[in-house]
């Protein structure tokens, strides 16, 4: 067998494959860091700020029912805990909401949205690995020693080489 020569038609169909197959890859990386919709920024943050606010309560219970004075240096480890019990969790929520918006507007994704993308990605990730395969056994049938990507699925190989 020998190497594919770099201008050979089916060896610059297969790099093309594979930048299309880099590509989905990269775009499936993407999916779990676009911005989360106003909404579900806004819930995530207000179980944290919840859980703040449940840390805080015990101490401010304490501190207000012995009257005791309390130093600004005391308060810096639950700060935010003793704000939204000083604000109340409802505006907090508001405040929350309004920041978020201001950060991301109309960007954010949805959880179902990225979902839905993911699986559309998947699937077609999958039929050009299957291109991709056929593209290096029709070269193999040539005579041409061809590499694999170390990541391609076996399922898919094996999907192709029992056609």
């Amino acid at each position: 067998m020998r190497l594919v020569p770099t201008d050979h038609a089916g060896a610059i169909k297969l790099q093309r494959i594979r930048d299309k197959i880099a590509e989905r890859q990269k775009q499936l990386k993407a999916i779990d860091s676009p911005l989360r919709t106003v909404e579900e920024a806004t819930a995530e943050f207000m179980a944290w700020a919840r859980q703040q606010s449940a840390i805080a309560q015990p101490r401010m219970e304490y501190i207000a029912h012995h009257n005791l004075e309390v130093h600004h240096d005391e308060l810096q480890e639950f700060s935010f805990g003793t704000i939204a019990l000083l604000l109340g969790i409802d505006e907090i929520e508001k405040r929350a909401a309004k920041l978020f918006k201001g950060i991301i507007g109309d960007a954010g994704v949805s959880a179902a949205e990225r979902a839905s993308r993911d699986a559309q990605l998947k699937a077609e990730l999958r039929e050009i690995e299957i291109e991709e395969e056929r593209a290096v056994l029709a070269l193999e049938d040539q005579g041409f020693a061809v590499l694999r990507r170390r990541d391609i699925d076996p399922a898919i190989l094996w999907a192709c080489w029992n056609e």
